[in-house]
């Protein structure tokens, strides 16, 4: 795990969900924390509560620092504030998320916000605290939400098991995903005479996203043919 996401985890008391993920109480609100070193889109804080009665008011306020805290992300869901930030390193990073969420949860304190002895999803009192993952990230309900959730997940499933491959469509979007990022590297290494493990990184990012843009089925044929025709890329574009 990241050193400073590990300390941020001791300080707190939180519990480790993933390789650079935590989550846990901070301030009386549960929070979920990812710090990722491959992927931007695996950087985030999320902050659980019921926003039905004061994401109005949370919206203004975050407006009113955003000089401040600069966000990269700013979204609310129905029991969640998700954000992103701008930092110069990842020891910046965590330390700006802890402050965020402090003032952010105490601004919530003032407005009797529903904290984490409430179910986010119904607002409800929580009679048994009931961890599952929607998704895929840990959040505490109440029984009944998490029996919901999981019931709706279940579904979900099923459906996706149900579902065509679609690993043609996929292989093709990964493909030219690729090819993109390929061009690229041939383009600055000719124009510049430049080469770098970014262009390397940002052909393997298109390819995934190509596969994705043409929905070729999420399991680990994904991981297969991204992984292959990411290599031949790079070391075709190296090549030229």
């Amino acid at each position: 795990m990241n050193k400073h996401l590990e300390l941020l985890k001791e300080k707190y008391n939180l519990k480790q969900y993933d390789k650079d993920a935590v989550f846990g109480v901070i301030n009386g609100f549960e929070v979920v924390i990812s710090l990722s070193n491959i992927s931007i889109n695996d950087c985030f804080v999320k902050i659980y509560s019921n926003f039905r009665d004061t994401q109005v008011n949370v919206a203004r306020f975050i407006d009113s620092h955003k000089k401040d805290y600069k966000f990269r992300l700013c979204e609310f869901s129905k029991y969640a504030l998700t954000f992103d930030h701008m930092a110069f390193a990842q020891k910046g990073w965590v330390e700006k998320a802890e402050k965020i969420i402090l003032e952010i949860t105490d601004y919530l304190k003032t407005l009797n916000a529903k904290d984490y002895t409430y179910c986010p999803a119904c607002g409800e009192k929580i009679d048994i605290p009931t961890e599952v993952k929607a998704n895929g990230l840990p959040i505490t309900l109440c029984s009944k939400c998490a029996a919901s959730i999981q019931a709706a997940q279940a579904k979900k499933e099923e459906e996706y098991q149900a579902a065509p491959g679609n690993y043609a469509k996929g292989l093709l979007g990964s493909i030219g995903g690729a090819l993109i990022g390929g061009f690229v590297w041939i383009a600055l290494a000719v124009m510049l005479g430049f080469m770098s493990a970014f262009i390397a990184i940002l052909i393997s990012y298109l390819a995934a996203m190509g596969y994705d843009k043409m929905k070729g089925k999420q399991n680990k044929v994904k991981v297969i043919i991204n992984f292959v025709v990411s290599l031949v890329v790079i070391v075709l574009s190296t090549y030229l």
